[in-house]
């Protein structure tokens, strides 16, 4: 485990600013879960999974339903308590035993809920349906500062007022929950977590009940806002494409284990086994054999990343092949999206790889082609024996 009295500070970079001038969000913040373990009814739900975030960045939490992504960040909220690990947030020790200098654990600490400067943001935004959009956002601020009416007075006090101008609601102060857009109301309770100036902001699949072209709208905007607030946030998703567009970083889960943490494109092109590599994108194998920095398939030589020997499976991404007229393939079927083209091509011993080309389909089905692979240096993963 990390020593409590080595815990990780910002760099100096990120902590020339204490407070942002506009929300008064604390800079120079960071999130470690070392180790966590966590057994619900007898089940573990989280196996040792270890996870860091850097101030001001936003991590993002991926993995299918059940992995245990949602439980990990209830343990970064402190909703949680472990059965072995340890969390730091902004260096201090919050959750588990306290290391000692001679390396054994300590008393155990539990920092509660409300006392970790964390701001939270569920997946159904919890909304209260007969408080208005000012009154909503009131409610996070500390209890000190809440108005005591239901309604909040108007005129509305200056750091409600603020942080709906944030996320560009300000209009919609007086209106009840009820009659606003799923968008609208996303952007409420993003307010609403933000409003006690939190250390930290978790996100727990903030856009799931957004249709498809709302998601990708609203998603766009929360990427900017956390950008411009540079506040460290946490947020759980299963979908690979939001997870690549928000997070500076990914951590990806499975069976309550963080199987890798990366920067997206880490994760799309070195990715640490073949499960990881389907996941994050569309992958094809091909078998061959290493012999050091390059691999022999019946594509051709392919070089990788690292070197191997032996049998292995190499990992080909369809937008790594260019499409030309021969003999080598079939054109099998055909997905056009639009911007781009995605071809299955079988070959004469009946393998199917997939081939993604710009623009609409130069090749029809039953077209004879071949496949030459133009990407770079990828990955290879020893064959099963």
């Amino acid at each position: 485990m990390l020593d409590s009295a080595a815990a990780p500070v910002a760099p100096a970079a990120r902590s020339s600013k204490a407070v942002h001038p506009e929300t008064g969000l604390r800079r120079g913040r960071w999130i470690v879960a070392d180790g966590v373990s966590v057994a619900l009814g007898g089940s573990p739900v989280l196996r040792s999974a270890t996870i860091t975030a850097e101030a001001g960045r936003t991590l993002a939490l991926l993995g299918p339903s059940g992995c245990g992504k949602t439980t990990l960040l209830r343990v970064l909220a402190g909703l949680q308590r472990l059965d072995s690990g340890q969390v730091f947030l902004g260096g201090k020790l919050v959750d588990g035993p306290a290391a000692r200098r001679n390396g054994t654990p300590g008393p155990r600490t539990h920092v509660a809920a409300d006392k970790r400067g964390v701001g939270m943001v569920f997946q159904d935004w919890s909304l209260f349906p007969h408080l208005t959009v000012a009154a909503n956002v009131a409610f996070g601020l500390p209890r000190a500062e809440r108005p005591r009416a239901r309604v909040l007075p108007r005129p509305a006090s200056s750091r409600v007022r603020d942080l709906l101008e944030m996320v560009g609601i300000a209009e919609l102060a007086d209106r009840l929950p009820g009659s606003l857009s799923g968008g609208q109301q996303q952007r409420v309770a993003l307010a609403r977590a933000l409003a006690p100036r939190p250390t930290v902001l978790l996100l727990d699949e903030p856009f799931s009940s957004l249709d498809t072209t709302l998601r990708v709208e609203v998603r766009a905007e929360v990427a900017g806002l956390l950008r411009e607030l540079e506040v460290t946030c946490v947020f759980v998703t299963h979908d690979q494409d939001e997870a690549f567009v928000l997070g500076d970083e990914v951590a990806v889960m499975r069976d309550g284990e963080v199987i890798q943490q990366a920067q997206p494109a880490v994760l799309y092109e070195r990715p640490a086994d073949r499960w990881l590599a389907g996941f994050v994108g569309e992958a094809d194998t091909v078998p061959g054999r290493a012999e050091g920095d390059i691999a022999y398939t019946a594509l051709g030589p392919m070089k990788l990343q690292s070197p191997l020997h032996g049998e292995v499976d190499v990992l080909l991404r369809p937008e790594e092949f260019a499409l030309t007229e021969g003999s080598s393939g079939t054109v099998d079927h055909i997905e056009f999206f639009g911007h781009d083209t995605l071809y299955y091509i079988r070959s004469a011993d009946g393998k199917v790889l997939r081939c993604r080309t710009t623009g609409a389909p130069r090749f029809g089905i039953g077209a004879d082609v071949d496949l030459c692979h133009s990407g770079e240096r990828t990955v290879a993963f020893p064959r099963s024996s």
